[in-house]
């Protein structure tokens, strides 16, 4: 699975990010429950997820899990982290961001991983400020956006090696599609990359 694209889902207990793991694959993939913290190791699968190709998507326990054990969790959920391509934080719309899911976008930043906040439960607040670029309001429950959400992981998907691998001084047989934009040279082609990279990890 070394090759397939590892995306994390992160977020808090009952934020419901294990419903929506299951929503995004089709799958039973992780065990749904109303207890907080039910998530109690990460899971992770690696399959064939339309648009987006070969994938390991994970699911991990709560960020504020407490207590001995729950440090445990948070710990194992941190080491997730080392191994995302793409962080997916799920957070609950009628609640808003808690210091936990605002301390996540911190390490996403930090350690430069495109993320996406995925604002879950819209079924429950039916009125809610407009998305931002790098937001989507969905309901795994109802299954509202799913296909939407995927589009979205899809988009995410810049990949470093591309950038690093490229022979700048050897433009022959090269095309690129960077944002719909074709590019034959591959210095631009990189630079679009990496701007396409920065764009995503930025909060508009």
């Amino acid at each position: 699975s070394a090759n397939r694209v590892h995306i994390g889902f992160f977020g808090r207990r009952n934020a419901g990010k294990s419903s929506l793991v299951n929503a995004v694959t089709g799958q039973e993939l992780a065990v749904v429950s109303d207890t907080r913290g039910t998530t109690t190791d990460p899971v992770s699968k690696a399959m064939e997820l339309l648009p987006i190709g070969p994938v390991v998507i994970i699911d991990t326990p709560g960020f504020d899990d407490e207590g001995a054990l729950g440090e445990l969790r948070v710990r194992k959920t941190r080491q997730i982290l080392n191994k995302s391509d793409v962080a997916v934080l799920v957070a609950d719309c009628t609640e808003g961001l808690k210091d936990c899911d605002r301390e996540l976008i911190e390490i996403f930043r930090q350690k430069e991983i495109p993320w996406l906040l995925v604002w879950n439960k819209c079924d429950l607040k039916p009125e809610h400020p407009e998305a931002k670029e790098n937001e989507i309001y969905v309901s795994a429950t109802e299954k509202i956006e799913i296909e939407a959400l995927k589009e979205k992981i899809a988009g995410m998907r810049v990949d470093a090696d591309v950038v690093k691998g490229i022979d700048l001084q050897d433009n022959d047989h090269f095309a690129m599609t960077v944002g719909g934009k074709l590019y034959t040279d591959k210095k631009e082609a990189g630079v679009a990359l990496i701007s396409a990279a920065s764009g995503l990890r930025s909060v508009k």
